[in-house]
């Protein structure tokens, strides 16, 4: 996924695929600055800053900007 492609699925479900090969992570995007699309992981009250080319949207949501 590209920046670009974060901006246009805010509120929408992702998975994350960590380099190297760790478990995967869904999560859901909050927001998208210059550098990062941050994701709410889980029940966790607050998003991280992730790298979009590691995210991938979930083909179940449908509720972002689009």
């Amino acid at each position: 996924m590209t920046l670009d492609e974060a901006r246009e699925h805010i509120a929408d479900g992702v998975v994350y695929h960590p380099p190297g090969g760790g478990p995967a992570e869904d999560g859901v995007i909050t927001s998208v600055g210059k550098w990062f699309a941050f994701v709410r992981y889980g029940t966790q009250g607050h998003s991280k800053a992730t790298a979009a080319e590691y995210l991938t949207l979930l083909a179940a949501t449908t509720g972002g900007n689009t």
